[in-house]
């Protein structure tokens, strides 16, 4: 089976944001609780690291959502561009076409 990349690629930019957050917070919370079980403080919770990465990945999450949104607008807005301009290049086309064809009856 290949990977496709448009399937992660094309998705909106709140769903790549919620899906890393979500698989960011369960990292983070399987490492302490590895770590924790690992060293045998299965009482103590070790608080502050787990909030320092939680909110390292709350934080990367909306960093991501932003750079998402903002390259997905550039592109919605690129893709205008060019359809404008194939527009307007298809009008030219015609009319360099109209007047090659009377100067051609003229001959």
């Amino acid at each position: 089976m290949k990977f496709d990349p448009s399937l992660l690629f094309d998705q909106p930019p709140r769903v790549l944001a919620f899906g890393y957050l979500c698989v960011g917070v369960s990292l983070v919370l399987l490492g302490d609780a590895t770590a924790m079980i690992g060293t045998g403080m299965a009482g103590d919770w070790p608080l502050v690291s787990s909030v320092t990465g939680l909110a390292f990945v709350v934080i990367s999450a909306l960093f991501l959502y932003g750079a998402t949104a903002h390259q997905h607008r550039r592109t919605e807005d690129a893709r205008r561009e060019l359809e404008t301009s194939n527009q307007q290049l298809q009008v030219l086309s015609r009319v360099f076409r109209h007047n090659i064809r009377n100067d051609l009856n003229v001959i």
